[in-house]
C-alpha cells in the first residue's frame, strides 16, 4: 500500500460513501420539517385573528444582521404565542448549505477516483489497484512458479526455464517491467498470491473457479485437455470412428474416464487401459500395438515432437485451459494482463512456444 491518494485503501471510499448517504438521509429530513413549518405558517397568516396577531403585524421573514440587533418575533405554532428569536446567531440555513457543498466535494473526488478506476487512468502517480502500483514502483513483477512441470516450469543450469518461464517473461516485458521469479508449490502458490508474495502465478494452471473468492483469471493461454492420437497412416479422422478399434488410456486418468464415457455410446470400442503414463500409451501406439490413443494435449504434442510417425486428430475431445492468476483484488494488473496476451497472439508468440517446447527436439 502506498502513500498515494488514489491507492487508498476501498474501505475508506466505502465509509465516505456510508458518510455521504447518511448526511443526505439527514438533510432530507429536515428539508421536511421545513416544509411542515411552511404549511403551519401559511395557516396563521390565514386565519382569523383570534389572537390579535395580524394587528401586532409580526414579520415572518426574519433579518440576520451581524451590525444591528433588534428584537424579532415568531409565533409558536403550538402556543399561538410570540416568541422572541436571537437573532445574532448564524442562520441554520448557511450551515446547511456549507455541508450541502462538502458532500457535493465528497461525491465529485468519489467519482473521480470511480472514472480512474474504470478506465484505467492514473490519479497522483498511481490506479486504486495496490498490486499493479507497488508493481511499478519496484518496477519487477513477481511470478510464483512451482518447478517441475516440465516443459512448462523447470530448472536448468541454476536457471529458470520453460513454457510458462518464457509467457512470463514475455508479459512481464509488455507491462514494461522485469519477472522476478519467486518458487512456490502448488499447494502454497495461491496463499502465496493471497498474502502479496507474488504478483502473479505461471505453473500450468488449470482454470480453478473454486479459487475466485482469492484469485482473478487471465483468457486461456493453452489447452491441456484430452486429444485423440493415432498413427500417421491410419485413416481415422474423429472419435466416431473408433469403433471396433483398440484405444489405449492410462489407467485411472481423465482419458480413461472419457474413453468409458465413448463405450457406453458404442460397445465395440476395445480400452485397454493396462498403462500408468501418457507416454506407455503413446509407446505402444507407435510400436503398432493401439489403433489409438487418449491422452493430455501437452503428452501428445511432446510425443509428436520427438519424430515423424504420430499425428494429433483435431479438435480436442476436451477442455482443460491453463491459466496465469493474479490476486482478486489485482484488477487493473488483470487488465494488463490479459491485453499483453493478447498482443502475443496476434504477434504469433504462442505458436513460437509450442514449437520451442513441444515440437522441436530437446
Amino acid at each position: 500500500m502506498t502513500g498515494s491518494w488514489a491507492s487508498c485503501d476501498s474501505s475508506i471510499v466505502f465509509t465516505t460513501i456510508r458518510f455521504v448517504l447518511a448526511y443526505a438521509d439527514k438533510r432530507l429530513s429536515q428539508l421536511q420539517k421545513a416544509c411542515h413549518a411552511t404549511f403551519a405558517r401559511a395557516e396563521v397568516e390565514g386565519s382569523s385573528d383570534r389572537h390579535g396577531l395580524l394587528d401586532q403585524k409580526v414579520s415572518y421573514r426574519l433579518k440576520y444582521t451581524p451590525s444591528c440587533r433588534e428584537d424579532q418575533y415568531i409565533v409558536n405554532k403550538h402556543t399561538q404565542q410570540l416568541a422572541p428569536v436571537d437573532v445574532s446567531r448564524p442562520p441554520r440555513g448557511r450551515r446547511i448549505r456549507r455541508l450541502d457543498l462538502l458532500a457535493a466535494i465528497v461525491l465529485i473526488a468519489y467519482g473521480a477516483l470511480a472514472v480512474s478506476a474504470q478506465l484505467g487512468a492514473n490519479l497522483a502517480g498511481q490506479g486504486l489497484d495496490p498490486v499493479w502500483a507497488a508493481a511499478r514502483q519496484r518496477g519487477t513483477l513477481r511470478v510464483a512458479v512451482d518447478y517441475g512441470f516440465f516443459p512448462f516450469t523447470d530448472i536448468k543450469n541454476g536457471v529458470p526455464s520453460g513454457y510458462d518461464i518464457d509467457l512470463a517473461l514475455a508479459v512481464a516485458g509488455k507491462l514494461g517491467l522485469r519477472a522476478e521469479f519467486v518458487p512456490s508449490s502448488l499447494d502454497s502458490i495461491y496463499d502465496d498470491l493471497a498474502n502479496h508474495k507474488a504478483d502473479i502465478a505461471a505453473s500450468a494452471l488449470p482454470y480453478a473457479p473454486e479459487q475466485g473468492w482469492r484469485a482473478s483469471f487471465s483468457t486461456f493461454y493453452f489447452n491441456a485437455g484430452q486429444v485423440l492420437v493415432v498413427a500417421e497412416s491410419s485413416p481415422i479422422s474423429g472419435p466416431d470412428q473408433l469403433g471396433g478399434r483398440i484405444v489405449g488410456v492410462p489407467l485411472g486418468s481423465d482419458a480413461d474416464t472419457y474413453a468409458r464415457n465413448m463405450i457406453t455410446n458404442n460397445p465395440t470400442i476395445v480400452r485397454r487401459s493396462n498403462y500408468d503414463t501418457a507416454a506407455e500409451v503413446l509407446a505402444d501406439l507407435r510400436r503398432g500395438a493401439l489403433d489409438a490413443a487418449i491422452v493430455d494435449n501437452a503428452a501428445a504434442l511432446s510425443e509428436i515432437g520427438r519424430g515423424p510417425g504420430v499425428r494429433l486428430v483435431e479438435p480436442a475431445l476436451t477442455l482443460e485451459p491453463y491459466v496465469l492468476a493474479m490476486p482478486s483484488e489485482a484488477f487493473q494488473l488483470h487488465a494488463e494482463v490479459n491485453r499483453a496476451l493478447d498482443e502475443l497472439r496476434q504477434q504469433g508468440f504462442f505458436d513460437q512456444l509450442g514449437r520451442k517446447w513441444f515440437m522441436e527436439k530437446r
